[in-house]
């Protein structure tokens, strides 16, 4: 499993998005819309390295979701709880791919210039060959 697999990213990016979908927003999608209506959001890049434990081999994904929304935090603050328990209910088993969770890394809100409050969660997913589940066959 050297190398790069972007099937493998793409699996989790639908999956994250599928997870996201029903979050009261106006958009949720990959990468920034410049003038979509708030509250809205978008995956951050995927970032994949090699990794396993004894006897497995697997990826780490590194991504992050931003929502952003104007006015009170309060509202923001709903979204991103809201967001944080799609992200935990993932399923365990994309395609030929297991993983172990979805762990969430950082949760952070910042105010902008423009005006625009965006809350983003950092998370990690670390996913190995389902046939490789601790040298079990499924």
């Amino acid at each position: 499993m050297t190398g790069t697999d972007h099937s493998l990213e793409s699996a989790i990016k639908a999956a994250l998005l599928t997870a996201l979908a029903d979050l009261p927003v106006n958009r949720m999608g990959d990468g920034e819309a410049e003038n979509a209506p708030v509250p809205h959001g978008w995956l951050g890049e995927m970032i994949g390295t090699d990794w396993g434990a004894k006897g497995r081999e697997g990826r780490e994904i590194r991504t992050g979701i931003s929502i952003a929304d104007r006015g009170e935090d309060a509202r923001l603050a709903t979204l991103m709880r809201q967001a944080e328990a799609a992200l935990r209910a993932v399923p365990r088993t994309l395609g030929a791919w297991d993983h172990s969770g979805v762990t969430i890394s950082r949760v952070r809100m910042v105010r902008r210039r423009d005006g625009l409050r965006v809350g983003m969660i950092d998370l990690r997913i670390r996913i190995w060959p389902v046939a490789d589940n601790f040298g079990q066959e499924n």
